[in-house]
């Protein structure tokens, strides 16, 4: 074994392939957030992701939409939801808001959740029973309401 390994407990070598890898899955990562927002654009949307890739992706969801002109909190919290793969917990468009805002300031804010709110944060299924750590996003067509229109 190399000086370098000895010290570092790795080959220079192995260092660059798990390098390599990281950011190929980086690349990966940003590729098909990208296109989930492209989608979200032009209706609806839906990726399978890691849970704690949930700031970066509702952040890129927020900006695409405010580029179009189209950020609505409202609309936001309707439109968007998770849901666990595994045991089916759904998460609506105001918790993933909620967890998107507290990982984005980069410390724990007191009082804005319970211990689902905790869990999604940390990364795992908002479900106590459930060691998921990965989420379904779905954005959904806008439904028109069927409510008359008057003046």
């Amino acid at each position: 074994m190399s000086i370098f390994g000895k010290i570092f407990g790795k080959n220079k070598n192995q260092n660059h392939s798990e390098t390599k890898e990281a950011k190929a899955e980086s690349f990966d990562n940003w590729l098909s957030t990208s296109q989930f927002v492209m989608q979200a654009l032009e209706g609806s949307a839906q990726i399978n992701i890691k849970i704690s890739e949930l700031p970066e992706v509702c952040m890129a969801l927020m900006s695409g939409l405010e580029k179009q002109g189209l950020l609505n909190q409202k609309e936001f919290e309707q439109r968007l939801h998770g849901v666990c793969p595994k045991c089916g917990t759904r998460l609506k468009g105001a918790g993933i808001m909620m967890v998107t805002m507290i990982k984005q300031s980069g410390r724990a804010i007191f009082g804005t959740g319970g211990v689902m709110t905790e869990r999604v944060s940390n990364g795992n299924c908002a479900n106590e029973k459930c060691n998921s750590k990965e989420i379904i996003i779905e954005w959904d067509e806008l439904k028109i309401s069927e409510e008359p229109f008057s003046l």
